[in-house]
């Protein structure tokens, strides 16, 4: 009966680069030679391998460039087939590598848009001046949809027209953003509003007619004269929601308290 000394060795090969006797589980598999496994250990191998790359790097990529170009379709195929197979664990990994590389990949972004700013500034200009007609019917497309579903957008963007008017009626340049003037978040300033609402008053009912809200500026923007004027009384503060008949009717009339 074979002693176990010599079954651990029956299970054991030398390596012909470093001369280290190993276990068959660190040999590759090789049909070419008798015992089936390569004449160098895996670490060799790996060694030897990258050597080689660094010496034929240029041919190697020459060679890669040609064989991709022979069998451009097959490997689209290839790719396109092990993708759908694959998509969770491809997702998964995707989103784990964005995760760890979360820096350098914004970094990397930073430092190419810093090298192709000018270019990337032309090309969409250009892209805008040719697609102009398209751009707008998209973009109102886009706001119509968002408005009908989300009140707090439409009236961030009814708040942006009537500035955008006061400001025209000056003859002065809207320098400053909407938001910023409330003195909140988007989603603080909702929260605020809510809190003013009286019995009847929803988000569902926000708009125009009767038994609809809107929003007042209490001290209104008529009254400013500069860009700072409109800028603070843009504020939240004076800003409340006012029946919509109430609010024509009230129209620039300010008391003051």
């Amino acid at each position: 009966m074979p002693t176990p000394a010599f079954l651990y060795l029956c299970s054991m090969k030398k390596c012909g680069k470093c001369n280290i006797l190993k276990s068959f589980d660190d040999f590759h598999k090789c049909k070419s030679h008798s015992d089936g496994l390569s004449s160098h250990c895996k670490p060799c191998k790996k060694i030897a391998d990258q050597q080689y790359n660094e010496l034929n790097k240029e041919r190697i990529a020459t060679r890669k460039k040609e064989y991709n170009e022979l069998n451009k379709e097959h490997l689209a195929e290839a790719k396109k087939l092990y993708s759908q197979k694959h998509s969770e664990r491809l997702k998964e990994y995707k989103k784990q590598w964005h995760e760890e590389n979360r820096n350098a990949i914004a970094l990397k972004k930073k430092d190419y848009y810093e090298k192709t700013k000018d270019i990337a500034i032309a090309r969409s200009r250009k892209h805008y001046r040719d697609n102009k007609e398209l751009i707008a019917v998209k973009k109102r497309e886009y706001e119509k949809k968002r408005k009908d579903s989300d009140p707090m957008f439409r009236l961030t963007c009814n708040l942006r027209n009537r500035l955008y008017k006061a400001c025209r009626a000056l003859s002065i340049n809207k320098q400053f953003k909407t938001i910023d003037s409330l003195g909140l978040t988007p989603d603080e300033f909702k929260l605020y509003i809510q809190t003013l609402f009286t019995d009847g008053m929803s988000w569902d009912n926000y708009g125009l007619g009767h038994d609809k809200w809107s929003l007042d500026h209490i001290k209104p923007l008529c009254m400013a004269t500069t860009e700072d004027e409109l800028f603070a009384l843009n504020h939240h503060a004076n800003l409340q929601p006012m029946w919509w008949f109430d609010n024509l009717m009230k129209a620039g009339k300010y008391q003051e308290q």
